[in-house]
């Protein structure tokens, strides 16, 4: 309402902390799940491609031309947009009261004296 004090509440402090942090985390997921490793080979290889398709991992296989068989992965989730958001959600925690403390997810104290 015009000319009336709104109090503030906790919670505008900490809503756009809160949606950073999501779209981080969002953002990493679509980046893991993105990920995948591939095993390019050429026509003349596609021989030794499948007898190694096939091999049960740790055995071995006999191949014409083992240096055709190696694998290419893509990058995966960012590990600097990983850092980013735990900053955020520490952050979070923090200014919305020590959250993980409140709710028995925590630690109260780092030795067992104290």
């Amino acid at each position: 309402m015009p000319n009336s004090a709104r109090p503030k509440c906790p919670i505008d402090d900490l809503m756009d902390l809160h949606l950073a942090a999501n779209n981080l985390y969002r953002k990493i997921i679509r980046q893991a799940e993105r990920q995948k490793e591939v095993f390019p080979v050429p026509a003349d290889g596609a021989d030794d491609a499948e007898t190694w398709r096939k091999a049960s991992d740790g055995e071995m296989i006999r191949v014409q031309n083992p240096n055709i068989l190696k694998g290419v992965s893509t990058q995966g989730a960012n590990p600097q947009l990983e850092a980013m958001a735990r900053i955020l959600a520490d952050l979070f925690n923090k200014q919305a009261g020590n959250l993980e403390l409140l709710g028995g997810l925590a630690a109260q104290t780092s030795t067992v004296g104290q």
